[in-house]
């Protein structure tokens, strides 16, 4: 599906006709994100591509720092790499709702692991493209280390 070269238009998104699945995360109540607000701002960014929700995965007061609490995140890589999952997007609101693990390699890692079986994994704090360059692989990787570094510092205040 991502394609080298000139991004693809909203319109020729919508015409792909995408189907979608939502992660959600939430490690604490006190959190600005809250499910319903991540699901909203999700459920408007697939709107604006014509992308159709038709499953969501929710973590709700769970650390991001690893996945091994993270039942729904479990579910959805393996719904993919079992061949379950009838979508081919995972939409997350931000790169700390995917996960703030140690090491930010990690993310990188799940990613990897989606699209390798063509399910594609966005964030919708940037624009939806199809593209890969090297401009937004540069953004998704600080964007990753910011949330790692957020959990290294966090560690260190414990």
């Amino acid at each position: 599906m991502l394609q080298t070269g000139t991004a693809y238009t909203p319109s020729q998104i919508m015409s792909l006709r995408l189907k979608g699945a939502m992660y959600i995360r939430m490690s604490t109540e006190l959190q600005v994100e809250s499910p319903e607000n991540q699901e909203r701002a999700i459920r408007s960014y697939a709107a604006q591509y014509g992308i159709e929700i038709i499953k969501t995965y929710a973590d709700l007061g769970v650390s991001g720092i690893n996945t091994e609490k993270r039942e729904q995140f479990q579910a959805m890589i393996d719904d993919v790499e079992q061949g379950r999952g009838a979508f081919n997007i995972v939409l997350y609101l931000d790169e700390s709702r995917w996960g703030r693990f140690v090491d930010s390699r990690e993310a990188d890692y799940h990613r990897m692991r989606l699209e390798r079986k063509n399910v594609l994994c966005q964030s919708c704090e940037k624009p939806l493209t199809l593209t890969s360059n090297i401009a937004d692989r540069i953004m998704t990787l600080l964007r990753d280390e910011s949330a790692s570094d957020y959990c290294r510092q966090l560690s260190q205040k414990v």
